[in-house]
């Protein structure tokens, strides 16, 4: 059902833009396809990512989460991002994250 609904979102994202809800929660659902602890997969030669890719691929789908919701405000305002990210109820840790 997941690879259905992730090659669906493809298709969606091939036409144009999606709204960054359905694109970020795309982002994840791939990643998460892709990860071997949700495939019940533990063996490294089984793997198709290492997890050092793994790592990068989550990292970057909260660094899109985050820049999503809050980049735009942020430049328009001058506001810190972790208060607009606050105000939309992203947990800190991922802004944290996104700095990092």
């Amino acid at each position: 059902m997941l690879k259905f609904a992730a090659n669906r979102i493809a298709a969606w994202r091939s036409r144009g833009s999606l709204p960054v809800p359905i694109d970020v929660t795309a982002a994840f659902v791939e990643i998460r396809l892709r990860d071997p602890f949700f495939r019940n997969v533990m063996a490294v030669d089984e793997a198709l990512e290492s997890e050092e890719m793994l790592v990068m691929l989550y990292s970057m789908a909260i660094m899109r989460l985050v820049n999503g919701f809050v980049e735009n405000p942020h430049k328009k305002t001058g506001y810190s991002i972790s208060e607009f990210a606050e105000a939309v109820g992203i947990p800190r840790v991922l802004v944290d994250i996104r700095h990092g």
